[in-house]
């Protein structure tokens, strides 16, 4: 992530408002606050993608960002599938005292232990699904984005769409 786009995330993040990701001169928006994630996944009838992320410390996590979220295939898919939520825990950055609170409190409930993690969940917190983030070469990971893959969600939801 060049300093810039830190500096930016930084001011996102202190001022507690929606933080940003670039997909083709698109801007994708991430929301940070679990509340409004509920509240918007509830209006718009979709699920929440909940990414636990150490953005400035873990290389999986800014690889993920580079090669999955930052293309257009994501930004398009979410925008019209998703409520995008981030719960970051960075290293570098110090986040205001209650929204780290708050996203420990996430990790603890949803047993986060590793990063990048994705958990897929309703708007009341129950958890539909956690796809399975891998690296390249591994076998049955779905399509693949990059060097990187997201799989799982997208084929559970289409064989529910099936039945």
């Amino acid at each position: 992530m060049n300093t810039a786009r830190r500096f930016i995330s930084l001011i996102i993040l202190v001022a507690g408002a929606e933080s940003l990701a670039w997909a083709g001169g698109e801007e994708i928006a991430w929301l940070i606050d679990n509340k409004e994630a509920q509240e918007a996944a509830r209006s718009e009838n979709r699920p929440i993608f909940m990414l636990f992320t150490g953005s400035d410390w873990c290389v999986w996590c800014e690889r993920m960002e580079k090669e999955i979220f930052s293309t257009p295939q994501f930004a398009d898919f979410a925008a019209k599938n998703l409520i995008l939520l981030v719960v970051d825990f960075p290293r570098s950055i110090e986040l205001p005292e209650a929204r780290m609170k708050k996203n420990r409190k996430l990790r603890n409930k949803y047993g986060i232990s590793i990063y990048p993690t994705v958990v897929i969940t309703d708007s009341d917190g129950a958890v539909l699904g956690r796809p399975r983030v891998a690296r390249s070469g591994e076998r049955g990971m779905g399509e693949p984005h990059g060097g990187v893959f997201l799989c799982g969600y997208r084929r559970r939801r289409e064989q529910e769409e099936i039945r």
